[in-house]
């Protein structure tokens, strides 16, 4: 049985501050090579932008594939070494692509980025668990998943402000420095990781779990519906991110600025629900109840946006509430995926469940790219909600079987 103390604020304040920087970090390397970035690719290597939409791809399916091993081992030998080890391997990744010579390497770079990706939820969500108590554990998820966002949010900015500086391969230079710097600090502060006491016979069983038995409990109902839900839920964010202002510009008749304001709105507000939403499931006990509220809502404020002849003033209106109420979903969602996870099984349970978020980054820019190509607008919205509305059965029950040693809860 594990047995936890409760981290002091200042010792809490450092884990969150470094699985924080390090989770946003992360996002940030994965849109690095996105907008503004893309232009000054294509110019310099003379490709296609859906040669240059394949390098994130490879970058996504690298971290898919890798996710899952990666979880066994950190379930197996502690986790503490992989998250300086993800760093170092996205920094270098993303960094070195200043100094590629032809479109070849690219792909070789976003293969070793890919595999530092595929650290960071396995990895995070084991540190959490550990040191963590479950008084907290529902606003420190929350924090983590936002600053994961917070990265995302700052690269268009950034990136193209390094690149007017400075120009693009130094920026991508300055950036892959920066990572290095945070692998650093993470690799040297790493011992704050360590649970505040755990017993002899729990770390003895986590390196007992065989394989198999590791598979049998990934491949359970329980999971494999979570993971199907991940992958859902990803789709409706992507779809959103991606082609929410193209398709407003044509239901509406908005302006393309007026999208991109639609957009950061929705972003806006998903980040507030996230916070909000990590405080609530640490008050509320009925977290699949309340993750089923928040998709039905959600899913009615994107059918009004694709069915009302509505202003610009309540499009904002009714997309802030979209976002709000999706973001009350993540902190809901990791903490019912983590009620049904073992012990001695996190880091493979989020390692296969975060696979389900890069399956859904992989189908969104097709389907709803589709969606648009076939002049169909208005289905970006009603899509987004009906995934919404059949991913409730995907939550699935969150009985373990009895044959596991369910999560403890600290």
């Amino acid at each position: 049985m594990t047995v936890l103390t409760s981290p002091t604020m200042a010792r809490r304040a450092q884990i969150l501050s470094l699985i924080g920087s390090s989770h946003g970090m992360s996002h940030f390397y994965g849109f690095a090579l996105a907008y503004p970035m893309v232009n000054s690719l294509k110019a310099e290597f003379g490709v296609s932008y859906a040669a240059l939409g394949f390098l994130l791809a490879i970058l996504n399916i690298t971290t898919a594939v890798v996710q899952i091993p990666v979880g066994y081992a950190v379930d197996r030998i502690g986790p503490r070494v992989f998250l300086p080890t993800g760093l170092f391997l996205m920094a270098t990744g993303i960094g070195a692509v200043a100094f590629a010579t032809d479109y070849w390497m690219l792909v070789v770079l976003m293969i070793v980025a890919g595999a530092g990706n595929a650290m960071f939820h396995p990895v995070n969500f084991t540190i959490l668990t550990q040191t963590m108590e479950q008084s907290f554990m529902g606003r420190a998820f929350s924090i983590h998943t936002f600053s994961g966002n917070i990265g995302m949010w700052l690269v268009p900015g950034t990136m193209f402000v390094l690149t007017e500086w400075w120009g693009w391969q130094n920026a991508l230079m300055f950036v892959g420095t920066i990572g290095l710097a945070l692998a650093a600090l993470v690799l040297v502060c790493g011992h704050v990781f360590q649970p505040t006491e755990i017993a002899a016979d729990e770390v003895a069983e986590n390196k007992a779990v065989s394989v198999e038995e590791g598979t049998r409990v990934i491949l359970s109902r329980p999971i494999l519906l979570m993971s199907a839900f991940f992958a859902f839920s990803t789709l409706v964010i992507t779809a959103m991110q991606t082609f929410m202002p193209v398709a407003l510009v044509q239901i509406h008749g908005v302006s393309a600025a007026f999208g991109t304001k639609a957009v950061t709105t929705y972003l806006i507000a998903s980040g507030a629900g996230i916070l909000l939403g990590g405080y609530l499931v640490d008050k509320m006990p009925y977290h699949r109840s309340m993750a089923n509220v928040v998709l039905v809502g959600s899913a009615i404020f994107l059918l009004l946006v694709g069915v009302w002849d509505l202003s610009p003033t309540m499009i904002l209106v009714l997309l802030s509430g979209a976002g709000l109420v999706h973001g009350l979903l993540r902190p809901a969602r990791d903490i019912i995926a983590r009620s049904m996870t073992p012990d001695h099984s996190t880091g493979k349970v989020f390692g296969f469940l975060s696979t389900g978020l890069s399956i859904g980054n992989a189908i969104a820019p097709v389907l709803f790219g589709w969606i648009i190509d076939i002049g169909s607008p208005a289905w970006v919205f009603y899509g987004s909600a009906i995934i919404l509305i059949i991913s409730i059965p995907t939550l699935g029950s969150t009985q373990v079987d009895t044959r596991m040693s369910p999560a403890t809860n600290p």
